[in-house]
């Protein structure tokens, strides 16, 4: 009996990140927690310390900053200074997964002498303050930039810092104020996943770990018997194998290795099944060539074992005619 075999190839631990996601960071939630905003002054634009500035003081009413809705947090300098709202941000995503950052304000300044609004972010390589974008006026505006490279350079230890800083110094009265309605940070990553929302510790014993199964679809880990009791499922297609250094985007290196493991077995196999296959193609020719050698010169007669004689002119020939003897 004839198998034939028809395979539909899928390798995403092969190629790269098969979809895109993103995190925003804004201060509806988390803040004084994982993101923390700090009124600072001081004389220079940029600073020449960081990331941290001298004598920050933590704001205390974050929903001013929470959404763009004309609702503003005040930064108001009476000393020769500039205003500043420098903004530290916790980041859940490995920089290795991260396809771009986005930093986006909102807000206005006035001074005496005011020359505009700035927002900046701290390079950790280069321990400096890097211009992302600018305005020279005292009107409302919204200042946003995109950084798509180099992430290492400005998330370390999962955070991000950027700053608004009103330009003009203060002299007194009036005052350097600088207000700010909104900021966000915006992260696109690859590979996707979140942390999980439960750890399997397997306390039970070594019995526990056959009564979770799993199989690899796509590039997405999916759980077949997750029984474990009291303990929480990992919802289906949660967390990726691929697209981030990050543990927590990925189940266990040791899956993505089974999973491997069978897909080399597979295509073992198929290697195998073409060998054989040229191989006998081979073999099959050589029978025909040996038997070509065979053909007696004088009468162009072939001579096979079976009794039948291809009778053919020994120059080549589209037309083959089988007599019998």
């Amino acid at each position: 009996m004839k198998r034939f075999y028809r395979f539909a190839f899928i390798l995403p631990f092969l190629s790269g990140s098969l979809f895109a996601a993103s995190s925003t960071y804004t201060f509806t939630a988390g803040a004084g927690a994982d993101k923390w905003a700090y009124d600072a002054v001081d004389t220079s634009n940029p600073p020449t310390s960081g990331p941290d500035l001298p004598g920050q003081i933590e704001i205390t009413d974050y929903t001013s900053i929470e959404l763009a809705n004309n609702v503003y947090h005040s930064s108001a300098i009476y000393s020769t200074g500039m205003s500043f709202l420098n903004c530290k941000f916790t980041i859940g995503e490995a920089t290795s997964s991260i396809s771009q950052i986005y930093i986006e304000w909102d807000g206005y300044n006035t001074a005496f002498n005011s020359t505009g609004t700035q927002i900046r972010i701290w390079n950790f390589n280069s321990s400096s303050w890097i211009f992302l974008d600018g305005y020279d006026g005292e009107a409302e505006v919204v200042l946003s930039s995109a950084i798509a490279s180099n992430f290492g350079n400005y998330i370390s230890g999962g955070y991000l810092y950027a700053y608004a800083v009103g330009r003009g110094a203060g002299t007194g009265d009036p005052p350097s104020v600088l207000y700010s309605d909104f900021i966000k940070v915006i992260v696109d990553y690859s590979g996707g996943g979140t942390s999980p929302p439960c750890t399997y510790d397997f306390s039970g014993g070594s019995s526990d770990t056959n009564r979770v199964g799993y199989y690899a679809d796509a590039n997405w880990l999916l759980i077949t018997s997750p029984d474990l009791t009291g303990q929480t499922a990992f919802p289906a297609g949660a967390y990726s194998l691929v697209g981030s250094s990050d543990a927590s985007h990925y189940v266990s290196t040791a899956t993505a290795l089974h999973a491997m493991h069978h897909l080399n077995s597979l295509l073992a196999r198929i290697q195998i099944r073409l060998t054989v296959f040229l191989l006998s193609g081979l073999a099959r020719a050589m029978i025909i060539i040996r038997e070509i050698n065979t053909v007696n010169s004088e009468s162009g007669i072939i001579r096979r074992k079976h009794g039948i004689f291809l009778t053919k002119t020994l120059a080549w020939s589209p037309r083959l005619l089988f007599q019998p003897r």
